[in-house]
């Protein structure tokens, strides 16, 4: 989890800023998951969440071949990155 979290912080503070407790789990889980190389590649959903514009930013999380393979969890994390709780 401290790896997965470092990588986080490695990410644009306006980013992480703009996140509260809730959605920055939700993207350590997905470092977790996925390592810092591929967590990366969500390009268009960093961009999104720099917009503070979560919705899309849930779209995209499930845009990945990531979401297909972890399923359900890829479902609830998208849901906590749209609502924020």
């Amino acid at each position: 989890i401290e790896i997965a979290e470092n990588a986080l912080n490695k990410r644009p503070e306006k980013i992480l800023s703009s996140l509260n407790p809730r959605r920055i789990e939700v993207l350590v889980n997905m470092a977790f998951n996925l390592g810092e190389d591929k967590l990366r590649k969500f390009k268009k959903m960093f961009a999104a969440i720099e917009r503070q514009d979560f919705d899309r930013a849930s779209q995209e999380s499930l845009k990945s071949k990531y979401a297909k393979q972890v399923g359900v969890r890829a479902d609830e994390l998208a849901e906590i990155m749209r609502w924020g709780y």
